[in-house]
């Protein structure tokens, strides 16, 4: 995200779109509750040069490490366009016990980092946001230097949903005969989400964005959930992937609370 963003889209101050996924300060301060679950000491913060993704999920996650309590042990940022040997050298003289890589996947950069970082930091638990969480082309760029590896994603995973969240990827998995894109259940809430609103409305534009604001689902297929004044979920679950065996396996739900979030 760049300087200003979003907000510099809203000069009313009004928004006119809402998301049902937690946003990525919340994702930064479920990976921090991660880490402390994990008795992490010293965590390691990593970008990568010229990504405004991984700098602003960088600095969501030190300050939600700085609100909870949690030692860091730096931020560095690499640039891909120099060695990578002395840049992993360089972490490895922070002698942290967990990296959390903020960066998108690159076809070209993610395997040599990541696995240049393992050769560095065997014992270094790495850990890292949804911009890795292409796990098929993370395994293959990375191999063995990912295995353990945690990944956060926005969101509740398929498998883990309950109640109408489970009914609907049951019935929609046999419709379509197999597994579908993890979000899946997401489109299908916000599709259910904005004819909800469009009844409500009186058809013009602004009534549906007011109707959109004034959601409140219950039990919905993501749960139940109200929407904020600035557009955001009320719900802030985060699913935690672990790359076991060259698969990913959800590992549990976090939920972080509001207070760990930044709020500018």
């Amino acid at each position: 995200m760049e300087p200003g963003e979003p907000d510099v889209y809203y000069p009313t101050g009004r928004r006119n779109f809402v998301r049902i996924v937690a946003a990525d300060d919340l994702q930064a301060a479920a990976n921090v509750m991660l880490a402390r679950q994990r008795h992490l000491q010293r965590v390691l913060v990593l970008t990568v040069a010229g990504d405004p993704y991984g700098t602003g999920i960088a600095q969501s996650f030190a300050l939600a490490a700085k609100r909870l309590g949690l030692p860091i042990a730096g931020t560095l940022q690499w640039n891909p366009a120099t060695a990578i040997v002395p840049f992993a050298h360089k972490a490895a003289h922070a002698r942290p016990d967990g990296i959390f890589v903020a960066a998108q996947f690159s076809p070209v950069s993610t395997g040599p980092l990541l696995g240049t970082l393992h050769a560095a930091l065997p014992n270094a638990q790495l850990m890292g946001a949804d911009g890795l969480a292409l796990f098929s082309d993370l395994i293959n760029a990375a191999g063995p230097a990912v295995e353990g590896m945690t990944i956060s994603q926005a969101g509740i995973a398929p498998p883990l949903l309950r109640g109408a969240g489970h009914q609907f990827v049951s019935q929609f998995g046999k419709q379509i005969g197999g597994a579908f894109y993890p979000y899946t259940p997401y489109a299908a809430q916000a599709a259910d989400t904005l004819l909800d609103a469009i009844a409500r409305s009186d058809g013009t534009r602004q009534s549906v964005t007011r109707a959109l604001l004034a959601t409140h689902h219950q039990n919905g297929i993501v749960g139940s959930f109200t929407i904020t004044p600035t557009g955001d979920t009320t719900t802030a679950a985060v699913t935690i992937f672990r790359i076991q065996h060259c698969q990913s396996v959800p590992l549990r739900i976090v939920t972080p609370p509001a207070s760990l979030a930044s709020t500018d």
